[in-house]
């Protein structure tokens, strides 16, 4: 049990704050030894301690092994919270990752602001988690597995016991009492494949296996954020203030990370699949002058540019942004339209001569995407009278006229020209 507390010690003694240990008690080996080592350490660190069990109703023992975890906390005076799921598995869906999902979702609303979830995943664990993420082809987030310690919910998650091994804990359980899922020994699953076949015996044909393997996992841990810090610097020579990504120069296993990390920046729900990735490397080639769409994204003028997928749908709301405002503009009003054809003719207000609107968009930098979600005012007659944000018919200028101020969505904004559109009330 030394050996356990010694983990906690290392582990979970640096982040404990002023906030509860919450033990994730499933009633298995691991947890149990993790609980009947927590008691003690954290009373004699006057840390709360208390422990949820998330009862899935998938076994049949399901309510025994609750109470057994009940049995167990009541033993030591600690405060057990049960928790019940209803599963509800769709077509193509994993109950393996339903049922992982769900717990997390509970075990993070059982925390309060500076908790501390603790689980019991151990090295094995992390063995076979490197193990999963190779399989699915997983570049260096994935193959870091599982780390000591993460933000999680409204406080953190630790696992102190991952540089332990399942034999460590066996040894560290003589004299408690477990119990043990049905589920664990059915190698229809791919975790559990590895945990009753693979593992042990490539631990008998090349011993340390496991450990070799969470070495690994451990090392990349200790490379992401090093790797983050570089990209962030990066991004910062590269990213313009409107947001788009300049790739210029930069060597083609570089490109693709700074497209990643650029991409989670710009849209936290964005993620690049390997072949969208691919993609764009490839169009990376294409003229300067060239537009190319790459899914969600686009390159104009050398850099790439991200396209909301709702971009320009809502046509009320686009025309519901513009606001007129005083200090020089037009005195008539018209009809908004989005559809003008590029050989349309027009002055802006601040020109001399007059150009077709396809010449006015290339000098003003507005990428094609954005054009046909671009509000135009057009009068009674079928004139160009105004672009909203950009400019008015120089023949229709009054100085006590209003302008059309537009208020538009972040993709648009970076491309208004002055007068710049106030915040609307």
């Amino acid at each position: 049990m030394q050996t356990v507390l010694d983990a906690l010690d290392q582990q979970l003694g640096p982040r404990l704050g002023g906030g509860s240990v919450v033990l994730a008690l499933s009633g298995g080996l691991d947890s149990v030894v993790l609980l009947r080592a927590l008691a003690p350490w954290c009373q004699a660190r006057d840390a709360r301690l208390k422990a949820v069990h998330v009862h899935h109703g998938i076994s049949a023992n399901a309510d025994s092994w609750a109470e057994h975890c009940q049995g167990l906390c009541a033993a030591l005076g600690v405060p057990l919270a049960i928790e019940h799921l209803a599963l509800n598995k769709g077509p193509r869906q994993s109950l393996e990752a339903i049922a992982r999902d769900a717990r997390y979702r509970v075990l993070a609303d059982a925390m309060a602001p500076g908790d501390c979830l603790v689980t019991a995943h151990h090295l094995d664990d992390q063995a076979e988690t490197f193990l999963l993420a190779a399989r699915r082809g997983a570049g260096l987030d994935g193959l870091c597995a599982m780390p000591f310690a993460r933000p999680f919910g409204p406080g953190t998650l630790i696992r102190p016991l991952l540089a332990l091994s399942r034999k460590t804990l066996e040894a560290a359980a003589k004299g408690l009492a477990w119990v043990e899922d049905e589920s664990n020994q059915d190698t229809a699953f791919d975790r559990n494949f590895l945990r009753q076949s693979l593992l042990p015996a490539a631990e008998v044909r090349l011993g340390g296996f496991s450990a070799g393997l969470a070495r690994s996992a451990e090392l990349l841990q200790q490379e992401l954020p090093a790797r983050d810090w570089l990209l962030t610097q990066e991004l910062a020579r590269r990213v313009g203030l409107d947001g788009s990504l300049d790739l210029g120069g930069a060597p083609v296993e570089a490109a693709a990370l700074l497209l990643r990390a650029w991409a989670a920046r710009v849209d936290e729900g964005v993620a690049l699949g390997h072949k969208v990735v691919a993609e764009m490397l490839r169009q990376q080639h294409a003229a300067d002058d060239a537009t190319v769409r790459v899914g969600d994204f686009g390159r104009f003028k050398g850099r790439w540019f991200y396209l909301p997928p709702t971009l320009g749908a809502d046509k009320a709301a686009l025309l519901t942004a513009i606001a007129w405002q005083p200090g020089g503009g037009l005195l008539q009003k018209g009809h908004w339209r989005f559809d003008l054809p590029g050989a349309t003719r027009f002055q802006p207000h601040d020109r001399d001569q007059g150009r077709t609107l396809k010449k006015l968009w290339q000098e003003w930098g507005v990428p094609p995407w954005l054009r046909r979600h671009w509000p135009l005012l057009v009068g009674e007659g079928g004139e160009l009278l105004a672009v909203a944000g950009m400019a008015v018919a120089k023949g229709h200028f009054q100085p006590q006229g209003q302008f059309p101020a537009w208020d538009a969505p972040g993709a648009f904004q970076p491309f208004l020209r002055q007068p710049r559109p106030a915040p609307l009330a």
